[in-house]
């Protein structure tokens, strides 16, 4: 194989397992916390409606 296609894999392999790492202990850690806050998207009062009516 060529060098660069041999140096992207190993790339790929090490963002991949970096990102997996990171998203178990965000779960080990978080549990339903980091869940609710992607539901809320962000905002404290939830889901609600987008303007002042």
């Amino acid at each position: 194989m060529n060098t660069k296609v041999k140096l992207a894999i190993i790339w790929g392999v090490m963002i991949t397992s970096a990102l997996v790492v990171i998203n178990f202990f965000l779960h080990l850690l978080g549990g339903r916390q980091t869940n609710v806050v992607f539901q809320n998207g962000f905002r404290p009062e939830g889901r609600g409606h987008h303007g002042p009516l």
